[in-house]
């Protein structure tokens, strides 16, 4: 396992670790507390993951058999139960904080933060706020809250939250700069924990197809993760350069129905990391679209398997993102550039090629090794 290489980095800690999460459904934050999760077990004298107990939906993460996992409540489908179990997760979470001096408890997720308000003070001490995301906007397109009211009383809260925390970290200088822009008189200073790639799964495999050109990108229903623009691009690409592709493998979990997919769309719904990346493979280009990230795992992983990355800017990717060095980038939003730049790489191979050899050699730097090390090196710094 890729657990190896971590085990003799650190001492052992006296320190336990509680990640909180919204839920174990497959998604970037969870993403990144699960991993962390894996390798920090032989950092710490414990880890657990404690999430209230909302979604029937599991990710297809590995999780470690030393991780404990806490779920709260039973699974419910009402919003009333669920906000009743995020309550329970917040009582549950003060008790073992109060039963265990040693533990130390992580929390990302942007409504659980604003229940994380209602600890007492001595509590917030052992509390860490990791932000992966512009929190403050993350819900504007209602998609979500669905009511302006609600979304304006979200945002003075989470206002309020970021300053409850003595300790903050951050996933991208994007992440602490939109911080920095809503809370100016802050003293937290630029902490930054990378989510990484799991380099055993997520690797080039060498098994293109000569006579197949592919594309692959990752969809979602929201909104900002810019789907629709894809699909706008597509339809304005000349029919001489579309018929240069095979397939377009879309990996998703979500309902498309209401999008107008290509005729050459393959809806590929993973069960684990691996049938992920075999189908990055099987890609030449893969296509980013979200209007703001807060770093962006996808494309990293892309990269890592190979592909020419097409991305819009959404911000957290310039933490490993190069225009033109690495892979070619385009304004959130803008189809026209969107289509202009995928047309160039379909026709351009000598610009694909230049690019992925770049891309996954750049790729290699972000692995969660290097992230449980950044996470555990701020937790000293703190001890």
């Amino acid at each position: 396992m890729y657990l190896d290489n971590f085990k003799t980095v650190y001492y052992k800690s006296k320190n336990k670790l509680m990640f909180v999460n919204p839920s174990l459904k497959s998604g970037g934050g969870n993403r990144v507390f699960v991993e962390l999760s894996n390798l920090l077990t032989e950092r710490f004298e414990s880890v657990s993951i404690l999430y209230p107990n909302n979604s029937k939906d599991r990710s297809h993460y590995y999780i470690n058999e030393n991780v404990t996992l806490l779920p709260v409540g039973r699974v419910s489908t009402s919003i009333f139960k669920k906000i009743l179990n995020v309550f329970s997760s917040i009582r549950e979470i003060k008790k073992i904080l109060d039963e265990d001096s040693e533990m130390i408890s992580i929390i990302s997720d942007p409504i659980l933060s604003i229940f994380y308000m209602t600890l007492p003070k001595k509590y917030k001490k052992r509390t860490y706020r990791f932000v992966q995301a512009d929190d403050y906007r993350i819900y504007d397109d209602l998609y979500i809250l669905k009511n302006k009211i609600i979304l304006s009383v979200y945002k003075n809260l989470c206002l309020k939250s970021y300053s409850d925390v003595d300790h903050l970290l951050f996933n991208s200088v994007y992440t602490y700069n939109q911080f920095k822009n809503l809370v100016p008189n802050t003293d937290a200073s630029l902490k930054i924990v990378h989510p990484g790639i799991n380099t055993s799964v997520f690797y080039n495999r060498k098994t293109r197809v000569s006579n197949q050109f592919n594309i692959c990108l990752v969809a979602r229903k929201h909104p900002w993760k810019g789907f629709i623009d894809f699909i706008s691009a597509w339809n304005s690409i000349d029919q001489s350069v579309k018929e240069q592709i095979n397939n377009i493998f879309i990996i998703s979990h979500d309902d498309l129905g209401e999008f107008n997919l290509p005729e050459k769309a393959k809806i590929i719904k993973p069960s684990s990391d691996i049938q992920i990346s075999e189908v990055m493979n099987l890609a030449q280009i893969f296509i980013s679209t979200s209007w703001w990230e807060g770093f962006g795992l996808p494309p990293l992983e892309a990269m890592a398997c190979g592909c020419a990355v097409l991305c819009s800017n959404s911000k957290g990717i310039l933490e490993y993102a190069l225009d033109r060095q690495n892979c070619m980038i385009y304004e959130p939003k803008n189809v026209g550039q969107l289509t202009n730049n995928l047309t160039k790489l379909i026709l351009d191979a000598p610009l694909r090629n230049r690019l992925a050899a770049a891309a996954e050699v750049n790729a290699q730097k972000f692995t969660w090794q290097n992230a449980a090390r950044q996470f555990s090196g701020i937790l000293n710094e703190n001890s």
